[in-house]
């Protein structure tokens, strides 16, 4: 009987962890506190991808990405960082992003990065309309860069993003 009950209860609680999983993975809800990007003069929220399990996984296995939505991606140091398009299913815009000449900080210590709540990038490189297709082809940034960050497909056409343009991050409480 006590087996029996283990069991439901261990399967109740995976069950759960998959609806939220995938409740937060497909709701396009940001988590609370979410940091915000001032790019191309849009705001993307973005989920943060600074673990190497994160940077690894990505946005592989979502269905879509809303149009206001992204995913940062935050190495360790700045570096030619290449993405890939594995288990991806939709196309992608890839923006790396270094930080300013003098600048003092990104995002905020909850994310282990740095120390301020505002700071400015700018575009070190974008690769447009990546597609699913592509893998296992990896795309690796013209120059250095700390930060890459994915938006849906056309989001840099749209809004005449170009290398060198300043991006404001924001991280609210």
């Amino acid at each position: 009987m006590r087996i029996k009950t283990a069991l439901v209860l261990f399967s109740l609680f995976a069950l759960l962890a998959l609806v939220e999983a995938g409740g937060r993975a497909g709701s396009g809800e940001p988590p609370a506190g979410a940091p915000r990007l001032l790019i191309g003069g849009r705001e993307i929220v973005v989920e943060v991808a600074d673990t190497a399990s994160k940077r690894l996984l990505g946005l592989s296995g979502r269905a879509s990405l809303q149009s206001e939505r992204g995913m940062l991606f935050v190495f360790p140091a700045p570096g030619f960082h290449g993405i890939w398009m594995k288990q991806m299913r939709f196309p992608i815009d890839i923006i790396w992003l270094q930080k300013m000449p003098k600048d003092l900080g990104i995002l905020s210590p909850r994310f282990g990065v740095d120390t301020f709540r505002e700071s400015t990038l700018l575009v070190a490189d974008i690769k447009e309309e990546v597609t699913p297709e592509t893998y296992p082809e990896v795309f690796y940034p013209r120059s250095p860069a700390r930060y890459v960050l994915e938006v849906a497909a056309g989001f840099a056409e749209a809004h005449s993003l170009r290398i060198g343009e300043p991006v404001r991050v924001q991280y609210f409480e």
